[in-house]
């Protein structure tokens, strides 16, 4: 009796001792990632046969091949309901980054079959819409985007629809309409769509020769989001950019235009009065602007007045010199 008894506890014991399969999850979201791993080696070569053990690999996977062969391994064995879904969409996610497009487009369906309603419907049309962008197909991404733009959303969900056809509409040769929309995003109170909203207007802007322009959304960017991603790319070509003309193509021959280095736009006059105080006896004058961006008010910062280009220029490099910061030349 005191047999069958120690080897019920023991078993009790070594069930206690196995991570469940919420554990892994757990500790994979959590970011303890070699953990996961090792709870994993745990189940040995139960690995293979089990849809669940199967998705965790394919998370903890570093090769993206691998990590999709793992995934439709697990979607074909069947997981708990808990992982099904992100299974499907972890695996659309390497398919597109893999240029799989096709595929793409067939998880896509299957999964609105499956999941209706899924939790991961918006990020499944977005990855559908950018395959078909990818193929050459803006107008089907667009038509598709529009469809699910009608749906009632939350407004996360919506303002990432509008970002993405924004986007879509600058690629497809439509300035003013991806424009409208990138307007009215930065005007929101919030949400995360404000960043990139700003960086792709001063890139649409930069590549349409508005320089001067680009520069604004660039600052307005710099302000609010100091950390955004892609503002050393934008800086860089934004300071090696010829100045936007006031007319024509040469505006340096109009004798009512000149040049000024901008060294700063802000929403705050006190801040934009501060900026200037750093240049104040570097060069002179040094004019604080009052402008309209957006329906807001915001201050721009200009530093020496020249009649040429080249002048500016070199109080441009001047200045950054000095500074360690890097600024454009405005035509004014």
């Amino acid at each position: 009796m005191k047999r069958i008894i120690l080897l019920v506890g023991l078993a009790c014991l070594a069930v206690g001792g196995t991570s469940t399969a919420q554990d892994i999850y757990s500790l994979i979201q959590s970011g303890r990632l070699d953990e996961a791993r090792e709870a994993l080696k745990e189940r040995g070569g139960q690995v293979d046969s089990d849809g669940n053990l199967l998705f965790f690999a394919a998370l903890l996977e570093p090769n993206a091949d691998s990590s999709g062969t793992l995934l439709k391994a697990a979607i074909d064995r069947g997981t708990d309901d808990a992982f099904a879904q992100e299974a499907y969409y972890r695996l659309a996610q390497v398919q597109s980054l893999s240029r799989r497009y096709d595929q793409v487009a067939e998880l896509v369906v299957a999964y609105t079959v499956k999941y209706p309603r899924g939790v991961y419907l918006a990020d499944m049309n977005r990855l559908r819409a950018l395959a078909l962008e990818q193929t050459n197909q803006s107008a089907q991404a667009i038509d598709i985007t529009d469809q699910y733009l009608k749906k009632k959303l939350d407004r996360e969900t919506a303002q990432e629809t509008l970002l993405d056809k924004a986007r879509l509409l600058a690629n497809s040769g439509k300035p003013i309409g991806a424009a409208t929309i990138l307007n009215r995003l930065t005007t929101e109170a919030d949400g995360e769509t404000v960043p990139p909203a700003l960086y792709m207007l001063a890139a649409t802007n930069l590549r349409a020769g508005k320089a001067e322009e680009a520069g604004k959304y660039y600052a307005l960017l710099f302000e609010e989001f100091p950390l955004a991603v892609g503002l050393a790319s934008l800086e860089n070509q934004i300071s090696s950019a010829p100045p936007t003309p006031a007319r024509g193509d040469q505006a340096e021959q109009i004798t009512s235009t000149y040049y000024s280095v901008k060294v700063g736009v802000f929403a705050s006059v006190d801040n934009a009065r501060a900026q200037a105080a750093v240049f104040k006896g570097k060069a002179s004058p040094i004019d604080i602007v009052a402008k309209t961006i957006q329906g807001k008010a915001y201050h721009v910062v200009y530093v020496g007045r020249y009649s040429d280009y080249e002048s500016a220029a070199q109080l441009r490099t001047t200045l950054q010199q000095q500074t360690g910061e890097k600024y454009e030349v405005a035509a004014r």
